[in-house]
Order: C-alpha cells, then structure tokens, then sequence
C-alpha cells in the first residue's frame, strides 16, 4: 500500500527516532563526564569522535594519504568523507560536519525503513519496526561520525525504489551505497533476486532491471580510488591485512574464534570481543533463517549475503555494528513479539540497557565496535 504524508503512525515513528536521538546523545554527554571525570571539551562533539571516525575526518580534511600512519585510511570508503567535506565547507569543522551528514541520513533512514516496511506490514508494525531500530544497542552509531546513517539510508532507498518499480533510482541509489560501504555491492544480488521474483511472476522481462548491474559501479570508483592514491585497484587489502587484521577465513572459524575469546581472553574483550561478537553473529544467523521464511527473498538475501561478508573477515571483530544496518532484524523483532509482551518487553529492556552500556563505554575511548 502507498502511505501518505499525513500518515499519522509515520509522524510517531520519526517522533520516537528523534526523541531516541536527543537522549543517546544527552545520555552520552553524561556518560563522558561520569566515566572520565573530566570537564567536556569545547566542542562537545569531540567524545564521539574515535575510531573510526579519525579516518573519516582524515579524508575529509586532507584525501587519501599513499604514505605515512595515514596511509591505513585507504580501506574506508570514499562517500561519507567526501560528503563531510561538502558539509564542512559551511559548518568549518569536519567533525560538526559528520554530524550534520549523520543525522540528516538518520532521519531519512527512519523514514524509509518505515515506508519500505508499511509496503507489506500493518502501519502500526512498521512503526514497531522503526522503534526497535531506535533502541538497538549499537544504533548510537546513527547519530555521529560513521558511515551507519548515510549507508542505512542509501540500502533502503534502493530497496524502497526496487519495490516502487523506480529501477534507475534503485540502481543508482545503490551504486552510492556501494561507494560508502563495501556491503553495499551486495545490493546488486539481492536487488536481481527481487527483479526475478517479479519475473517468475509475470514472466516478463523489464528492461529497466538493466539497472541493477550499476550498483557495481560504486565499488568500481573506489578501486579507481585506489589506484590513483596507491598505484594498485587492490591496495586496500594489504591495509585490511597488515593494519586491521582481517584476512579471509571461513565463517565458523570466525565463530570458533569469538568463543574461545570468551574462555581466554581478559574480561573486558571475553564480553565485548568474545560473548557479544559470538551473541550479535547468532542473532544475525536467527534472523538470517527467519528472513528466508517470513520475508520478501530479496530482504533474506541482503541479510544472508552480509552475515557471510563480516564473518568471513577471519574475525568477528565489529559484528555488533553490523547487525544494524541488517535491517530483517527489526522486521524480525517487531513480528515475533508483536503477541508476546513478555517477549517485548525482553528484548526492549536488553536493546536499552546494552545500548546505555556501548555508549558509555565508546566516550570513554573503550572498545564498543
């Protein structure tokens, strides 16, 4: 069914995510000062501002190094530093301007998810489905200098255009995507298994799915990318190996690994290394096996194809942040407790209390994926 700007379940939806938004972000600020015990810095942003988002402020500010500690840099995607620049061109800081980029994307994808899911589900489902996305433990990624948002976005924008039969802005969509994250490309195999349900339905070929195969260009112009600053379409493997550890492996040797990081590791990386790697990748394999009977064939691809991609890296490391932008999950949590309150009630009061846990534990410069 087509949903209206009036929709007044699609006004609750954004109105939960934003209210989500406001207090992940207060919450965090309160976190900073109990957990370091010091005074803020001038621009309160700066908390947020580890990891993965050093690299991403790198690129903004000076592009891809081919020498040097920044050289690493090479191995994240060009399209969220790029657009942060733009941003930063009129905000003059590239982290307020990761923000900008972030929250905007956020809202759109709060919306999309629920548009994409009022296609097929109740309205009152598919704001379930948007609350659920709210309050997973890893989504305060949504709201700061990561990729999460923006790539969140584009994955349901292509989605939803492939459901509208609006296959060039599906295909570009996606090639954006691509060009943000590598499991972007994936789109392109699951959007080919949507096309060939309707095939299989109507037997008649669409010359508008011409389309689909340009989602690889995104991954194409980051190899160019590569090439230009590295000399090699490939370069970024040898920083994926050298610097980042990860090398191909097979998914339960990446499985084994998080156990065993459970029974020899220190007790901080057993919880966050072994037991929540190892406990993110089961729930991602449950909702891979619910999505392929329950949901749309193209959906429990994207699911399927992603859960293969990150535990095939030779180590889970990152599995909790990948899980939210795998978003059968939310389908999957909005339809199995939508009877069962008990059920509900469970999952909302763990997707809260890791979600305060991560996020204080990531302003304090600890490990939280």
């Amino acid at each position: 069914m087509k949903q209206r700007s009036a929709d007044p379940n699609a006004r609750i939806a954004l109105l939960i995510f934003v209210a989500a938004k406001v207090l992940v972000l207060w919450f965090g600020v309160q976190a900073a000062l109990l957990m370091t015990n010091q005074t803020l810095p001038s621009n309160w942003l700066e908390i947020w501002h580890r990891w993965d988002s050093l690299h991403y402020v790198s690129i903004a500010q000076d592009g891809y190094q081919a020498t040097g500690p920044a050289a690493a840099s090479l191995v994240f995607f060009p399209l969220f530093p790029w657009t942060m620049r733009i941003v930063a061109f009129f905000v003059r800081n590239p982290i307020v301007a990761g923000f900008v980029v972030s929250t905007v994307a956020s809202l759109i994808a709060a919306m999309l998810l629920y548009r994409l899911a009022a296609l097929d589900e109740p309205a009152t489902r598919a704001r379930e489905i948007v609350f659920f996305l709210a309050i997973f433990p890893t989504s305060y990624f949504l709201h700061i200098g990561y990729t999460e948002s923006l790539f969140l976005a584009l994955v349901l924008g292509s989605f939803y255009a492939a459901r509208q039969e609006k296959w060039a802005i599906a295909g570009i969509t996606g090639a954006l995507a691509g060009l943000t994250r590598v499991n972007g490309s994936l789109l392109l195999p699951a959007l080919a298994v949507e096309a060939f349900m309707t095939w299989r339905r109507t037997k008649k070929f669409d010359i508008r799915w011409l389309w689909i195969p340009f989602i690889a260009a995104g991954f194409g112009v980051y190899l160019l990318v590569n090439k230009q600053v590295a000399g090699s379409f490939f370069a970024f493997r040898v920083y994926q190996r050298d610097v980042f550890n990860h090398k191909p492996g097979t998914p339960w040797y990446a499985m084994y690994d998080a156990w065993l990081s459970i029974w020899e590791r220190t007790p901080y990386d057993a919880i966050q290394v072994g037991w929540q790697e190892f406990l993110f990748t089961s729930i991602a394999i449950a909702v891979v096996i619910w999505s392929w009977m329950r949901l749309r064939a193209s959906y429990a691809t994207w699911a399927t194809l992603n859960l293969l991609l990150w535990t095939s890296a030779g180590l889970l490391l990152g599995a909790p942040r990948y899980v939210l932008t795998v978003f059968p999950v939310f389908f999957c949590f909005a339809r199995v407790t939508e009877e069962r309150p008990v059920l509900r009630s469970a999952i909302v009061i763990w997707s809260l209390l890791w979600l305060a846990m991560f996020e204080a534990l990531f302003v304090a410069n600890k490990w939280a994926f």
